[in-house]
């Protein structure tokens, strides 16, 4: 049973966990709004804090995969919220939505590289190198 039951796979379950526990209570809503505050309503100003929080969360909060999961429906609230009056516009918003969700993937990937616990494959080569770094160390 310890085979499974490593600080790798105690460390995933964990940030799931967390990554639920702030979704269900609500607090990236609450992340989103003070970000608003804090930063302005333009769209690019806009986007940068939702980068710099996807990037904050996926470094030190959870693993980049739920960090993502938590972040989409806050990018796409906020690009709704967006006024729009004009067909233009609604294109214009069309681009916002593909916008947002490759920023907050990127700036989730780009998190995880990091810290050790940003990622599951990150955790994997943290074991292997506690299990087999003695045998490839330079120094023997």
């Amino acid at each position: 049973m310890s085979n499974y039951m490593r600080d790798t796979g105690m460390m995933y379950i964990g940030g799931i966990t967390l990554a639920l526990g702030i979704e269900r209570n609500g607090l990236h809503k609450r992340i989103a709004l003070r970000l608003m505050l804090l930063i302005g309503v333009s769209p690019w100003r806009i986007l940068l804090g939702v980068m710099a929080t996807t990037f904050v969360c996926s470094c030190w909060i959870v693993g980049s995969t739920a960090v993502t999961a938590m972040m989409i429906p806050i990018a796409t609230g906020l690009v709704d919220s967006f006024p729009t009056n004009l067909d233009e516009e609604i294109r214009n918003k069309e681009r916002l939505y593909k916008l947002y969700l490759l920023a907050v993937g990127y700036s989730a990937n780009i998190g995880r590289t990091a810290v050790i616990i940003g990622s599951v494959p990150n955790l994997i080569f943290k074991d292997i190198m506690e299990l087999y770094g003695n045998r490839y160390s330079a120094i023997n």
